[in-house]
């Protein structure tokens, strides 16, 4: 039963691992680059990248467990607690995903509605306030989802694997109406955007409209990647939801594989921030190339004779006449 969700077990090995891998590079990119960090965009984005990181992690983490299980064992029979503690790391990255998501919304809509609060009055310090915000709502909701666990063996363990725990129920509605609102919050920019710029093109304040066309092209490049985002989970939930209505074991493991799907998420995203943003880009090639010149550096090093003690001084050695 379980060879059947083998093919997407070896699907999500690769991409979990190039998504670990890229969103490693680009999170540490942009927090050595110090104008970057300092920028409240882009310390919004290294979150999310990090949420990103996280999630990828943690399913890589689950499904190498699952396949040495069926190994070992040959099946991926588990009990409810330990499924939960496989799926911890993957819970913490999706939620940090979501609330990053809505935190990016609201501080865009700041930033575009309200320019001169946003770059005067709201301090780097408010924004890291709510950041962290978000270990905190994942400790609640991890905490609740332990509490309410009924250590019972299930066939082979996914997030959604319990599916009778009410705290597990709650996290995903609010899941829902968060990533709903997040969706909300943007469309309903985009359209004031575009009202405001066909307003600015028509009068003559250029600068004031130069800055707005740069905000409104990070908007919709967030934007971009929040749908990306949104339409992967909508589509995961979705085929969660008619698995879970199967009739039989068997029809659920094969129709629920597919809800893997979800774990490209974290890749496309990091790959298309790679390629849309030129900062990141610049960001990672930068940190590219302090990389080859410290293992260059090292190189050198290891060539060249290494000498000990002091170097002689200019007069000794010489002698002198009396």
């Amino acid at each position: 039963m379980c060879e059947e969700t083998f093919p997407i077990y070896y699907m999500t090995i690769p991409v979990d691992s190039l998504a670990a891998i890229i969103t490693l590079i680009e999170v540490t990119a942009v927090i050595m680059e110090h104008h970057l960090r300092k920028r409240k965009a882009f310390l919004l984005i290294s979150v999310l990248l990090a949420g990103y990181l996280l999630a990828a992690c943690g399913n890589l983490y689950s499904t190498i467990n699952s396949i040495v299980s069926y190994t070992v064992k040959g099946d991926t029979v588990i009990c409810q607690r330990s499924c939960f503690w496989r799926q911890l790391l993957l819970m913490i990255g999706y939620i940090t995903v979501t609330d990053v998501c809505l935190i990016i919304a609201i501080d865009r809509a700041a930033a575009i509605i309200l320019p001169i609060w946003y770059n005067q009055r709201y301090k780097l310090w408010l924004l890291t306030m709510q950041i962290l915000l978000i270990p905190l709502h994942a400790i609640g909701i991890n905490s609740g989802i332990y509490a309410n666990i009924k250590d019972e063996l299930i066939p082979y363990c996914t997030a959604l694997s319990d599916g009778k725990n009410s705290a597990m129920i709650l996290h995903l509605t609010t899941s829902n109406i968060l990533l709903a609102v997040t969706v909300i919050i943007y469309i309903a920019l985009i359209a004031w955007v575009k009202c405001k710029l066909y307003k600015d093109s028509e009068t003559s304040d250029a600068v004031s409209n130069h800055h707005r066309q740069l905000r409104s092209k990070l908007l919709f490049t967030l934007a971009f990647s929040l749908f990306i985002h949104a339409f992967t989970v909508c589509l995961a939930t979705i085929i969660g939801g008619i698995a879970v209505r199967a009739g039989n074991i068997r029809e659920t493991i094969a129709i629920g594989k597919y809800g893997s799907v979800a774990v490209a998420n974290g890749l496309l995203n990091s790959l298309f921030l790679y390629f849309r943003m030129p900062e990141i880009r610049i960001a990672v090639l930068k940190m590219g190339r302090k990389i080859n010149r410290i293992s260059t550096f090292a190189s050198i090093s290891k060539v060249l004779p290494i000498t000990s003690g002091k170097l002689p001084s200019k007069t000794q050695g010489l002698t002198t006449t009396q």
